[in-house]
Order: structure tokens, then C-alpha cells, then sequence
């Protein structure tokens, strides 16, 4: 034998022994079926009934499998069954008696993946029912994939599916069983290609309320890297794999999806169906899988939302599902039956539906996080731009129209900015706000800024102030005019606007005007700013006019308690004339008091019975006692007082000072105003030297000298020469020229005491030329006929003199 013919000749041998071989198997078909049903028993860990089996060996091994069911680990389910299984097996393996299946057929099948109340998977076999024969029949040739009929489809080259059904029952949720369940299921699956472990292609159909939902998914399946950890983190199960592909959901029915997917109970206004498209990636996570739905784009109804969505945790006991949006302007009623609101925050929910508040809403972009489990509520965050809003505000329930803003939703709170509308009688252009999601129930802190009209503004002031007096000071208010920026605060409940409260603001004066009964004339052209506090309210830059005088009032009423004027001050002018009209008693005539006035006036204590300290300015006014007594206009006067306003318009003065250079009058008494005018005074002088009076004032015929003067006057009425007068007049080296002298009266001593209509003279004395004379005595009715009661010495006298 040559060694070319030795080759041949065991090549001869080995075709001999497989023919034999062969031979031997036709020989006893059923044992090799059986056989080829023990392996895939063996490496699936699961039991599998067939109604009929047929195994053709030529051109290529195959076994046809027809009523297939396979067992679920609980043998009393079914996990599988399918009317045909075809299997093409590689024919090489079978030498060392393994089964490697090449290409798999399912036609029909139908499929249930079931997680029960313990929270397993029956597609996941445990450590024990996972071992056997898996490696023994080559079918994982150390992938891992064995003892899971899901990972075993990534051992055959190519599986296809036809005209399947899937079912998924979860019973571990504990607010009750959910399925869902697809149909015709179409897929395909290729292995072996570079880099992938498997290109995948499905298309099925899902039962909707209207119609059916079709899917499609195409990707591929991967090996991640590094390793990931096992699939749910547990010894004996099959390294993780992931996934990257397209996919699409047309006409998804919204409340099948969520009963699956979201917390019960499903709000009854959820319904609808979505087209959704997106590159979908499925990834291992911490725990589970982790899917990511990104490029989405998802269409309901009126509303086109883009963005991305997430379930981590699949297969975990607590998945949680985030969804990352934006759209374009929808209605809130629309949005709300998409994205209920009760699944962020009951409370809030019922505020939407009672204060029916709705509008358009552009999602900028927001994020609804959460999971499956009902008492954790999901949590929606983002910004969101509302126009043209509505809602019932308040005690009342206003109308809250054309409103607008940004809106800036948080884990625990919900900011709103850029306000603008109409409120009742506030056209709002501007403000913002924030709804605290507290234990007791949502908490409002709101302050908008707007415009009013200033009769509004006094209602509105009216209700909100806690002072009673200014309260009243405003709702007494008629006639009122003009314009006026304000600002409000306020904070409550926003379950319950009645303990809704008022916490301040600010209001800018635009020209306003109103009739008061504080006031004798209408007060008009007001401007300035008034700033609202809890317990205060600021005046400031405060002006006006009352009739044709101007004011300008600041300072701050502290309404903690009754209304106490703080640094209140107010500076005024007017005519003389106008003066008078405000106060009518007490007038004086024009021949007396012209020209203007201008004060200053501190106001503090009680608004009702306040303490009033004033400046009165009369450089410019003209002030004529007598023809020999008077005030040119430009001739420096004023006039101080400290006084107090109590209910009974009797005025106290505590201090009253009249500075006419070089005289100055202080004094103190009472003063009522009113029909009844009455007072009752002290005045006194300082020491006037006469010589010093400014021009045009004058004691007549006493051109020099130092006066004294101190009085009580008593009277009734606005006729002072009725009034009772008493007190002291003292003059002291005085010079008097009379044209019926011969000469002056020089050092001229004079001490005269007032006693109601008369007078006593202690002493009046004076020098003429060489003579001196010293009087006392009394006067008595010089008011009507004086009675004149006197005595003299002199030490030298010219009689002549004097007559």
C-alpha cells in the first residue's frame, strides 16, 4: 500500500461508518426524535408536549414540530405553544449526539410572559431548573443563554415568527393584576452578523378601544462594555444584553397604556389614543433594564409633544418611568386628559376643576417622573407658558381673564412669572407667584402689578385694610377719578380663598381725584406712592390740590392696632381767602387777613384724636389788627401750635406761638370748631420794644418803649369783642405823642389789669416836660359807657400841659 492510497482509504472507512451509522438511525426513527425533544427539553428546563413530531434527514436535518406546548415552571400554565415548530438542526454537532438548531419557524405561536405575586418572571428559570442538560446539548456552548427560552433564540442563526400572540401578565403590582396582550406578531431574528449579537424585526398588532394599535421595532442586539452586571443582579442568570433600534406605536390607546404602566386608579377623564415614534434603547441598569425612548415624537389629539421617555428598573419590583416633553400651545383641559393632574397632586386637581381654570399651555419643556407604585406620586417638572387663562379667584370668585405668564413647575411647588390679565377690575401687566405644596394643602404667595382705576381702588382698599378707621377713610371716598399702578401680596390656602390675606402692596397715584368728608373741597391731581404693609401704610412723595391750594404729604400710619400716625407730615399753601371758606367760624375778614399761607404740619398718635404739630408761614400774607397795627405782605410772621384733635373737634392747644418780629405771642388753651365756636386761651408776650417794629406797625400815639402783655381770653361765637379778656398789659419807659399835647409823654410806666369789660389801673405814670404825674384807679363798662375811677400825685405839674 502506497502512502498516497492510505488517506483515501480511511476516507473510504469514514463515509462507510457514518452510511452504517445513518443506516442505523432510519433504522429507529422515533428514538432519534425523542431524542432530539430530550435536548431541547434539556436546554430550554422545560417540560414541551407534541402532538405530532416528523424529523426528514436529507438535504439537511430537520424537525417538524406540530401542537407544541411548553410547560411553564408552574406545569399548570402554559409558557408556550405554537401549531408548527420548525427546526433546522446543524447535522456536524449531531456526531457527538449535540443539537445546535441553525433556523427556527413558529407559525402561530402563541406566548405568555407572566410575573406572579412573588415577583418572578416565568421566563427566568432558577439555579436549579436552569442546569441539566443545557451545556451537554451544545446549545449554549458556554454563552449562558441556556435555561431561558428568550436567550436561547440568540443561539439559532435565524428564528422567525409568524402570526404569533404575546401576552404579558403582571401580578405583582399591589394595586391589582394588569395585562396586555399582541397580535399578530411578526418577527425576525438574525444571528451570527458582525459586532451584534442579533438584528431583530417585530411587527404586531394591540386590541384599542378605537381600532387596533400596530407596533414596529428594528434594531439590533449588543453585547455592553464593559460586562454589565446580570440581568437582575442574581447567580445563575444570563449575562445582559442590550438593545438600540427604532420603533413605532400608531393609534395607542392612552387608558389601556396606563392601567398597564401607571398607578390606579385611572382618572375617568384619561382617554384618547397617541401616535408615537423614536429610537428606542434598552440597556442594563442597577437593577433590571433600563429603556430609553429618545427622538420621540408623540401625537394626541390637538397636542404634538417631542422629547424623550425612560422606564428603568424593567423587571425590578419598583420601576420608575420619566418622560422629558415639549409642545407647541394646547388647551389645559386637553393636556390634563393626557397628563392628569391627580397624579402629581390631588389637592391641586380639585382647585383646577372648582376655580375652573383653564387656558393654553406651551410645554417649553417639562418632566413627569414616578413610578408604579400608587402611594408615591409622581412628580411633573418644567416651564410652561400660559396664554389666554381663566379662572374663579377669591372669596368672591372674580374672573381672572386673558391671563398669561411663565410657569415653573417644581418637585414641591409651582412658580408662575411675567403675569399678566385681567383681574375683576386690575389689568395685570405684571407680577408673579408661587403655590407651595404643603401637609395641610397648597399654600399661595402672589403679588401682581397692574393697572386700576382709582374708583376701584377705593373699593378695593376699603376691603382690604385691617384698620377700621382707615378702612372707613377710604370707603367714604366719592367721586373718585383718575388712574393708578398697584401692587399686591397676598398669601392663604389656595383650597380656601376665604382666609385668603392681604399682605400689602403698593399703589402709584396717577392723577387722582375724590371728594372726602375730611376735606372742605374736592382734592384733586393727586400723584405719589402709597406702600401697604401688615401693620403699616407708607406715604410717599404724596401731592395734590385742595381747590386751589397745593399739599405734599409723607410719613406712615401704623394700623397694627387702631391707625397711629408715625412721621406723618404735610406741607400746604393757599390763599387766605380759601382758608377761610374751610373754616367758616372761625373767619376773619378780609380786611384783616389776606394774601397766602403756606404750613407745615406733623401729625402723630391716634388717627382719631391725633397730636398735630404746624408751622404756619405768613411772610406772605398781610395781617391788619388796626390802622395803626398791621403786617405788610413780605414783612417775616409765623405762626407755631401744638395741638390735639380729639373726636369732639375741640381743639387743645398745648403751645401756640405767633413770632412778629420782634414780637412773639406764646399761649395755650382750647378751641371748638363748628357751629359753637367757643375758646378759651392764655397768651402771653415777650418784652416788645416798640421802637423796633417793622414798618407799617405801630401803637398809634405810643412810639417808643417796652411792652408786656398777658391775657386770658373767654369767649362764644366769632364776635371777639364779646369775649371776656383778662389779664395784664404792661408798658415801661414809653413815649407817647399826641397832637393835643404841648410836648410828648416820656418815661411813660403803665400796669393795667383786665377784668372782663373793664380794667384796674395799678399805675400809670409819666413825665411832660417838667412835670410828672401818677395815676391808679379803674375803668368800669368801656365796652358800652365807661365809668372811669381814678387818682393822681404828682410833685411838680403844669396843668396847662394837659389841657
Amino acid at each position: 500500500m502506497t502512502v498516497r492510497s492510505r488517506p483515501l482509504l480511511l476516507g473510504l472507512l469514514a463515509t462507510l461508518l457514518v452510511v452504517i451509522a445513518i443506516a442505523s438511525l432510519f433504522y429507529r426513527p422515533d428514538s432519534i426524535k425523542q431524542y432530539l425533544i430530550q435536548q431541547v427539553e434539556l436546554q430550554l428546563g422545560r417540560k414541551i408536549e407534541v402532538g405530532e413530531a416528523r424529523l426528514r434527514l436529507f438535504p439537511r436535518v430537520r424537525l417538524t414540530l406540530s401542537d407544541v406546548i411548553i410547560r411553564d415552571l408552574d406545569p399548570s400554565w402554559n409558557f408556550f405553544s405554537a401549531k408548527q415548530v420548525d427546526l433546522v438542526i446543524r447535522s456536524t454537532p449531531l456526531w457527538q449526539f449535540k443539537v445546535v438548531v441553525k433556523r427556527l419557524t413558529l407559525d402561530q405561536p402563541r406566548m405568555e410572559l407572566r410575573r406572579d405575586a412573588a415577583g418572578h418572571w416565568n421566563f427566568l428559570n432558577t439555579a436549579e431548573s436552569g442546569g441539566g442538560g443545557g451545556g451537554e446539548a451544545g446549545g449554549s456552548g458556554g454563552t449562558g443563554e441556556g435555561g431561558n427560552p428568550l436567550g436561547l433564540l440568540l443561539l439559532i442563526q435565524q428564528t422567525t415568527l409568524t402570526g404569533g400572540e404575546l401576552s404579558v401578565v403582571d401580578e405583582f403590582r399591589p394595586d391589582g393584576s394588569r395585562s396586555f396582550r399582541m397580535t399578530m406578531l411578526d418577527a425576525a431574528i438574525a444571528t451570527g452578523l458582525k459586532d451584534i449579537l442579533a438584528d431583530v424585526r417585530l411587527a404586531a398588532t394591540i386590541p384599542a378601544e378605537h381600532g387596533v394599535t400596530s407596533l414596529s421595532l428594528n434594531g439590533k442586539l449588543t453585547r455592553p462594555e464593559p460586562p454589565a452586571q446580570p440581568l437582575i443582579g442574581e447567580p445563575g442568570h444570563p449575562p445582559a444584553v442590550q438593545f438600540q433600534g427604532r420603533a413605532e406605536a400608531l393609534n395607542v390607546d392612552i387608558r389601556r397604556a396606563a392601567d398597564f404602566f401607571a398607578p390606579r386608579p385611572i382618572p375617568e377623564r384619561l382617554h384618547g389614543a397617541t401616535n408615537l415614534r423614536g429610537t428606542i434603547s434598552i440597556t442594563p441598569g442597577v437593577g433590571g433594564y433600563d429603556l430609553v425612548l429618545s427622538d420621540m415624537t408623540a401625537g394626541m389629539g390637538q397636542l404634538s409633544l417631542r422629547g424623550q421617555a425612560s422606564l428603568s428598573g424593567i423587571m425590578t419590583a419598583q420601576p420608575t418611568f420619566s418622560l422629558t416633553f415639549s409642545s407647541a400651545p394646547v388647551g389645559l383641559d386637553e393636556l390634563l386628559d393626557w397628563f392628569p393632574i391627580h397624579w402629581v397632586n390631588p389637592q391641586l386637581a380639585a382647585i383646577v376643576e372648582d376655580r375652573e381654570v383653564g387656558g393654553l399651555i406651551e410645554v417649553v419643556s417639562a418632566t413627569l417622573t414616578g413610578t408604579v407604585k400608587p402611594e408615591l406620586r409622581a412628580s411633573l417638572t418644567g416651564e410652561l407658558r400660559l396664554q389666554r387663562g381663566h379662572a374663579l379667584v377669591g372669596s368672591g370668585r372674580t374672573q381672572v381673564e386673558n391671563l398669561s405668564g411663565t410657569v415653573i413647575v417644581e418637585s414641591d411647588r409651582i412658580k408662575v412669572t411675567n403675569v399678566a390679565g385681567r383681574y375683576g377690575p386690575l389689568r395685570m401687566n405684571g407680577g408673579k407667584g408661587t403655590v407651595s405644596f404643603l401637609t395641610p394643602g397648597p399654600w399661595l404667595d402672589l403679588e401682581v402689578t397692574g393697572e386700576m382705576a382709582a374708583s376701584d381702588l377705593a373699593v378695593t382698599l376699603g376691603n382690604a385694610v385691617t384698620s377700621a378707621s382707615l378702612s372707613k377713610s377710604f370707603r367714604d371716598l366719592r367721586k373718585v377719578q383718575g388712574n393708578s399702578v398697584v401692587t399686591f401680596r397676598m398669601a392663604g390656602p389656595l383650597n380656601d380663598f376665604g382666609a385668603l390675606k392681604f399682605l400689602g402692596g403698593e399703589v402709584l397715584a396717577q392723577d387722582l381725584g375724590f371728594h372726602s368728608p375730611l376735606a372742605p373741597e374736592p382734592i384733586l391731581g393727586v400723584n405719589g406712592r402709597i406702600t401697604f404693609a401688615p401693620k403699616s401704610v407708607v406715604f410717599d412723595g404724596i401731592s395734590g390740590r385742595l381747590g386751589e391750594g397745593r399739599f405734599e404729604l409723607q410719613g406712615t400710619i401704623d394700623t397694627e392696632a387702631a391707625a397711629v400716625f408715625k412721621g406723618f407730615t404735610v406741607r400746604a399753601s393757599a390763599n387766605v381767602a380759601q382758608v377761610m371758606k374751610w373754616f367758616p367760624t372761625a373767619a376773619l375778614s378780609k380786611t384783616v387777613l389776606h394774601g397766602a399761607v403756606g404750613a407745615t404740619v406733623s401729625l402723630s398718635g391716634p388717627m382719631d384724636t391725633p397730636l398735630i404739630k404746624a408751622e404756619v408761614e405768613l411772610k406772605d400774607a398781610a395781617l391788619n389788627f388796626s390802622h395803626t397795627m398791621q403786617k405788610a405782605v413780605g414783612t417775616p410772621a409765623s405762626l407755631k401750635f401744638e395741638a390735639t384733635l380729639p373726636r369732639s373737634r375741640l381743639i387743645a392747644f398745648d403751645r401756640f406761638e405767633l413770632h412778629l418780629p420782634p414780637i412773639q405771642i406764646t399761649g395755650r388753651g382750647t378751641v371748638r370748631l363748628g357751629p359753637k365756636f367757643a375758646v378759651d386761651a392764655s397768651l402771653a408776650s415777650n418784652q416788645v420794644s416798640l421802637a423796633s417794629l417793622p414798618k407799617g406797625m405801630s401803637l398809634g400815639s405810643v412810639e417808643a418803649g417796652t411792652l408786656e402783655v398777658s391775657l386770658d381770653v373767654k369767649g362764644k361765637g366769632t364776635d371777639w369783642k364779646v369775649w371776656q379778656i383778662t389779664g395784664w398789659v404792661a408798658l415801661t419807659d414809653g413815649r407817647v405823642t399826641a397832637q393835643d399835647l404841648e410836648g410828648p409823654l416820656s418815661g411813660v410806666y403803665v400796669r393795667l389789669h383786665l377784668i372782663r369789660n373793664g380794667a384796674e389801673i395799678k399805675r400809670l405814670a409819666f413825665k411832660i416836660k417838667d412835670s410828672d404825674v401818677s395815676l391808679s384807679g379803674s375803668i368800669r363798662n368801656w365796652d358800652k359807657t365807661p365809668i372811669i375811677s381814678v387818682k393822681g400825685t404828682s410833685s411838680q405839674l403844669d396843668i396847662d400841659l394837659l389841657i
